[in-house]
C-alpha cells in the first residue's frame, strides 16, 4: 500500500515539474518574440541638409529609431494604401519604394541598428515625386516581418505641404501592364527552309500563314 501511495506522489511531483517547464519555455518565448523585439519609432518629414557654406535639398526624410532592448535590421521603404472603402472591400495597395542608392548624404539599406542607432533616408521631393499618388501610410519594414509606420500627423503635414507648393493633389496610379512574351513556334516550312537554303524568309512567312 506504501509503495503505491509513494509511485502516486512520484507521479504527481513529475507531472508538476513538467508543467512548470512548460510554462517556463512558454514564457522565455512569449518574452523573446514579443517584448524582447526592438521597438523602433519612425518618423517622416521634409528637410534639408545643410553643411558649412552649402545647403542641399529640400528631401522627403524617412528617419528610424531604435529604442531597444535589441537590436534590428531596417530592410525596406513599405507604404499602403488603405483608406476605410478599401478596407471594406478588402482591395488594401502596398507598396514598395526604392530608396536612393545615389545619394551619399542618405543613409542606404538594409541597416543594422543597435539600440540607440537611427538611420535618416532621403527622397526626392519634387513634383513628380510618390506623393503624386494616393496613399495612406509609409513606414519601414524590418528583420522580423514587422512594419513601423510613421505617424499619420507627419503624412498629413507632408501632404499639406506637397499640395501648397505644386499645386497638385494625388491621383491613382496607373497600373503597370504586364509585359506578353510570345514565343514563336517554327512551323515544317521554316524549318525546311533553314535546313535547305532554298527558302527564302518571304516564303517562310506565308507558309506561316
Amino acid at each position: 500500500m506504501t509503495t503505491v501511495t509513494d509511485q502516486n506522489q512520484l507521479a504527481v511531483i513529475i507531472s508538476f515539474v513538467s508543467l512548470g517547464m512548460a510554462a517556463l519555455a512558454l514564457g522565455w518565448n512569449i518574452y523573446r518574440d514579443v517584448l524582447l523585439k526592438a521597438r523602433v519609432q519612425t518618423m517622416f518629414s521634409i528637410s534639408s541638409v545643410v553643411s558649412v557654406g552649402k545647403r542641399s535639398g529640400p528631401y522627403l526624410s524617412l528617419r528610424a529609431t531604435n529604442h531597444g532592448p535589441g537590436p534590428v535590421t531596417i530592410l525596406m521603404i513599405d507604404g499602403r494604401n488603405a483608406p476605410v472603402w478599401r478596407r471594406l472591400i478588402r482591395q488594401i495597395v502596398y507598396f514598395v519604394i526604392l530608396h536612393d542608392h545615389t545619394n551619399p548624404m542618405s543613409g542606404q539599406l538594409p541597416k543594422r541598428l543597435e539600440v540607440g542607432d537611427s538611420v535618416t533616408l532621403l527622397l526626392p521631393y519634387d513634383a513628380d515625386c510618390f506623393l503624386k499618388n494616393r496613399f495612406t501610410r509609409i513606414g519601414l519594414s524590418d528583420s522580423f516581418g514587422r512594419t513601423h509606420w510613421a505617424p499619420r500627423r507627419n503624412i498629413r503635414e507632408v501632404k499639406a505641404s506637397y499640395k501648397a507648393k505644386f499645386g497638385k493633389g494625388p491621383v491613382d496610379p496607373k497600373p503597370i501592364q504586364p509585359q506578353q512574351t510570345i514565343n514563336p513556334r517554327p512551323t515544317n516550312q521554316q524549318s525546311v527552309g533553314r535546313g535547305g537554303g532554298g527558302q527564302s524568309d518571304a516564303g517562310s512567312s506565308s507558309g506561316e500563314g
